[in-house]
């Protein structure tokens, strides 16, 4: 790669990438490997110039890695990672790692979806009665 050529970014890119290096602690180090990463995979791409969107997927991982977790959250998010869960489910499955009650899993959860790790779907059976589907976010997912 010669470098970056005039033409091929703009100032909202730049902003962007020195953001992300504020939300790694302020590291110039990470804001110059994240551009050299963007630049590279543009290039490696075929495209003549380097889009914003490439920077969604970097920023979204950040932000999870900034989102401090509680040992009952991570034990959640370990137990979602191999699949979404109907709420039943999940509690069975906490029950057996953690001593807390339905509340506490409630709060959990509730905790969880307000960082956007999780998210939750009702969903209707054949009875009509709400199943909730509890599943990873995929930004974390493709973050992680």
């Amino acid at each position: 790669m010669a470098g970056l050529k005039p033409g091929t970014y703009n100032d909202a890119l730049i902003e962007g990438i020195a953001d992300i290096g504020m939300a790694a602690n302020g590291s110039s180090r990470f804001a110059l490997d994240t551009l050299w990463r963007v630049a590279r995979h543009s290039e490696d791409s075929g495209m003549n110039s380097i889009p914003i969107s490439e920077l969604e997927p970097i920023r979204k991982h950040l932000e999870m890695e900034n989102a401090e977790l509680s040992g009952e959250e991570t034990t959640i998010v370990e137990l979602l990672k191999d699949g979404p869960k109907s709420s039943s489910r999940l509690y069975s499955l906490l029950w057996r790692r953690i001593s807390k009650t339905n509340r506490q899993i409630r709060n959990y959860l509730h905790s969880l979806e307000a960082k956007g790790i999780i998210e939750t779907n009702l969903v209707q059976d054949r009875y009509n009665f709400g199943l909730k589907i509890i599943r990873l976010n995929e930004g974390w997912l493709n973050g992680q």
